[in-house]
């Protein structure tokens, strides 16, 4: 049975619809989004709010990066006005707007993932600093410088999209969906601004460390 907790304005699971958000974010696809944002920040649960925007800097960081290194800046300013006045919904759809349209990269997370699975896996490569190569820094030397409702139109549909469906939501667990799913399906990215040098060792890190523990459960 469906916690009603966790449920949307329209009755949707929030997480799939935090899920729906991102992914379509990745991919594009900003009617989408916003309906996926508006569906959220109108939910019954006012925490919802902050959920959105908590998600929305993790998406200025996670998907766009330094391929547009001021986004989490605006995200960040959008946030505190909305803090201020809190009924005004321009703030998150200008949010939502901004992130479809930027430039993206995944590098960031991507390298975070790398180092955090190699270590996990004793893949983790010691770099020593040789500090007798560096000039002590003298202290102080620091720089201190009412409407009726319209019918929608026959093709609209208002279903979680197939590819939020991954390993963060419920169904995608459901399904024994994992990261293979997830780097083929979920983490694309539409308008990918930057090479990224550390998304092939982050992906075999991943996939070596969910095998890890597939064959630990298989013992236990």
């Amino acid at each position: 049975m469906a916690n009603p907790k966790l449920r949307t304005k329209h009755n949707y699971d929030a997480f799939e619809v935090v899920s729906a958000l991102q992914k379509c974010i990745r991919r594009g696809l900003e009617e989408d989004a916003l309906y996926w944002a508006y569906e959220l920040a109108e939910s019954p649960n006012k925490n919802y709010y902050s959920w959105l925007w908590a998600r929305l800097k993790v998406i200025a960081c996670e998907d766009v990066g330094p391929a547009n290194p001021i986004m989490p800046l605006l995200i960040d300013v959008l946030w505190r006005n909305w803090k201020e006045k809190k009924e005004e919904r321009l703030w998150y759809t200008n949010a939502v707007v901004a992130l479809v349209r930027s430039p993206k990269s995944r590098i960031v997370d991507n390298a975070l993932n790398m180092l955090l699975s190699e270590d996990k896996l004793g893949w983790r490569r010691d770099k020593p600093i040789p500090y007798e190569e560096y000039e002590p820094i003298p202290l102080g030397s620091a720089d201190e410088s009412k409407l009726e409702n319209p019918a929608p139109p026959k093709d609209f549909t208002t279903k979680i999209p197939w590819f939020a469906m991954d390993m963060h939501t419920p169904a995608g667990k459901q399904y024994g969906l994992g990261k293979k799913d997830f780097y083929e399906n979920g983490a694309v990215l539409v308008n990918k601004a930057l090479d990224d040098p550390y998304e092939e060792r982050a992906k075999a890190g991943d996939l070596g460390l969910e095998k890890q523990r597939e064959n630990e459960n298989r013992s236990k």
